[in-house]
């Protein structure tokens, strides 16, 4: 199972890394996730998945229509759905999202062809909200 959580700000400064700041405001704090996208042969194409550049910004958003799991979080590029994140992951992301953290998903990696994966970053920005 491919899933990290990875803190930024004040946890990164007191290993050595950075701390995050805009103008004068308050520090930001981002926690990252690496996890993966379920149920790609569902919602989308090969075409769909070859269009998806590591990097490329991807949305992120409850979908609480769902009937077999209400509440889950679909991983949407231009409006189309591509996938749902994992149940636990989707739950945590969905408590973050609907608490008003801004939360923003990035391409990791991608593969199409018989059995389709696709990588993906969260960032919550705890700092900030949507």
């Amino acid at each position: 199972m491919l899933r990290r959580h990875l803190i930024a700000g004040a946890g990164a400064a007191a290993l050595g890394g950075t701390l995050s700041r805009q103008g004068s405001a308050a520090p930001s704090l981002t926690l990252t996730t690496l996890t993966y996208v379920c149920n790609l042969r569902d919602h989308c194409s090969d075409q769909d998945i070859a269009g998806l550049a590591p990097q490329k910004a991807l949305e992120v958003k409850v979908d609480y229509s769902r009937a077999y799991d209400p509440g889950s979080v679909a991983v949407l590029r231009g409006g189309k759905v591509l996938g749902y994140l994992p149940r636990q992951t989707g739950q945590h992301i969905a408590a973050q999202i609907s608490a008003g953290f801004l939360v923003k998903a990035r391409v990791e990696a991608a593969r199409g062809g018989h059995a389709p994966n696709l990588s993906i970053i969260l960032e919550t920005h705890l700092g900030d909200t949507a």
